[in-house]
């Protein structure tokens, strides 16, 4: 890490119910690997840290629109850790003169997000593979999508202005994921041909979430500018170009189930 002027920590444990099932895996990914992280620049003497963190996760159900002087109150593992490492980062800031940006994301989505389970990425995998797409609850919860490219100028900001703290980066909007759905609709032709499941809701995920980047605006600059139609008809091309890969891993999994 000599001559690094800065880092950007992007790496983490996502899955909200992935970490209520293996809370200990999370906690040393999101908690222990930030820490890591930390101490690595301390010993390197690396100034400047971007922590991603998430926004709705860490304050848990309440009314929205969340912002950065609401109440820690994590309904999973996930949103618990991912507060844990804005304290460490906090701390160490505070202790080390370390310059750290804790950004909490929204849900983000776009082109590059074949690896990604969040619900837009999901439902365009889910209809490449002819599969129907599954909602948990009734499809009124909210919450707020961020355009990878927005995102991606947030971090730049954030390592141009040098601004410690917690900030908000979103769309600073509410949507559902019926609406979701609809777009999904229109941008695939799919229309009325789309096969949608729903479920019951499921134990630690928000109901409705979106939120305040005045902030963010103020200190960072940052101004999203996507509009979600436009966002998700561009992660819609992304998908399709990697349709090849998509039905390869496809059909190594049915492969894989007749052994």
């Amino acid at each position: 890490m000599c001559n690094v002027d800065a880092v950007v920590h992007l790496a983490a444990d996502t899955g909200v119910i992935d970490s209520i099932k293996n809370p200990v895996y999370n906690f040393e990914v999101n908690v222990h690997g930030t820490l890591n992280v930390l101490e690595a620049m301390r010993k390197y003497s690396v100034r400047s840290l971007v922590n991603a963190s998430t926004g709705g996760a860490i304050i848990g159900d309440t009314v929205p629109p969340v912002h950065e002087l609401m109440p820690v109150n994590p309904a999973s593992a996930y949103g618990a850790s991912k507060a844990a490492a804005e304290a460490y980062c906090s701390a160490y800031s505070q202790s080390y003169g370390l310059s750290i940006t804790s950004l909490r994301f929204s849900n983000v989505y776009g082109p590059l997000s074949l690896h990604k389970g969040s619900v837009i990425a999901a439902f365009m995998k889910k209809i490449l593979r002819g599969e129907p797409c599954e909602i948990y609850g009734d499809g009124s919860q909210t919450r707020d999508f961020i355009f990878v490219g927005d995102l991606c100028q947030g971090i730049i900001q954030a390592l141009s202005n040098d601004q410690s703290g917690v900030f908000q980066l979103g769309s600073g909007r509410p949507t559902s994921v019926n609406e979701i759905i609809t777009l999904v609709r229109q941008v695939t032709g799919k229309n009325e041909n789309l096969n949608v499941i729903y479920h019951d809701f499921r134990v630690g995920e928000v109901r409705h979430n979106f939120t305040n980047i005045s902030k963010a605006k103020k200190y960072l600059g940052f101004d999203p500018e996507t509009k979600l139609l436009n966002g998700v008809k561009a992660t819609w091309d992304y998908f399709i170009s990697k349709e090849d890969i998509l039905m390869g891993s496809s059909n190594q999994r049915i492969l894989e189930n007749a052994d």
